[in-house]
């Protein structure tokens, strides 16, 4: 009776493992199956583990590669990102001009999430970095891939009406920005560069400012929800 229950036990262990291995894997590629169609479905994400440390580092990876998109395309976003996210570009970036002491044990992590909106992909990666005498930074960099065809979607593709655009993003900024007591550089935000960072979340449009882009550093990270509407896959307001 009791090498049943031993065995029964067994195997519901192995049963728990295998799925929470496998929920594992998932939760780097999830996406919002509601806005995607039949291209942006088909696109595979996957992932590749970079972990290693050693007495003054520690470095934790989880880097997104898009799979089968237009060759050329795959090749040159799946670059940009590797580029963008490996531990060498942030190491040298944030420890600029300090020396061995005054970095100290350095931390880097990195995870994302995929979301789809119709031909959009947007992959978030949430980069977190942690030196010094305990400073953290906390970034995100977003890639967005038109997968109709085969390129970067910069912001102003994901509109319908194009016109003032960025005008009603900085109108909705600042007025985010008051409500949430958020001091502004230059008191309000008057200028939105070509490749704004942004991403698309659940069928919602999200503007994506760095620690001390646009306010104080004490604010940290910034992400603006857009209330616009979607329709057809592209947003209006």
């Amino acid at each position: 009776m009791n090498k049943k229950i031993i065995f029964l036990i067994l195997i519901i262990v192995l049963i728990c493992g295998v799925s929470v291995f496998f929920m594992g894997k998932n939760m780097f590629n999830r996406h919002d199956p509601g806005t995607s169609n039949e291209l942006s479905s088909k696109i595979q994400v996957k992932y590749k583990e970079m972990k290693w440390s050693t007495s003054t580092t520690n470095v934790d990876i989880v880097m997104p590669r898009f799979d089968n998109l237009a060759n050329n395309y795959n090749s040159f976003i799946n670059g940009k990102v590797n580029s963008e996210l490996s531990f060498d570009t942030v190491f040298n970036e944030v420890t600029a001009g300090m020396n061995e002491d005054e970095v100290g044990y350095f931390n880097y992590e990195v995870r994302y999430a995929r979301y789809d909106c119709y031909d959009i992909i947007s992959v978030v990666a949430t980069q977190k970095i942690e030196f010094g005498d305990s400073r953290t930074i906390t970034k995100k960099k977003c890639y967005n891939v038109n997968v109709k065809e085969n390129r970067t979607a910069d912001l102003k593709d994901v509109f319908l009406n194009k016109t003032n655009y960025k005008k009603k993003i900085m109108e909705e900024i600042n007025k985010q920005a008051e409500l949430k007591n958020i001091e502004l550089k230059g008191e309000k935000l008057t200028y939105l560069s070509e490749s704004q960072a942004f991403y698309i979340m659940n069928g919602k449009l999200y503007i994506y400012f760095d620690a001390a882009e646009i306010a104080a550093a004490s604010y940290g990270e910034l992400n603006f929800e857009m209330p616009f509407k979607l329709e057809e896959g592209l947003f209006i307001y």
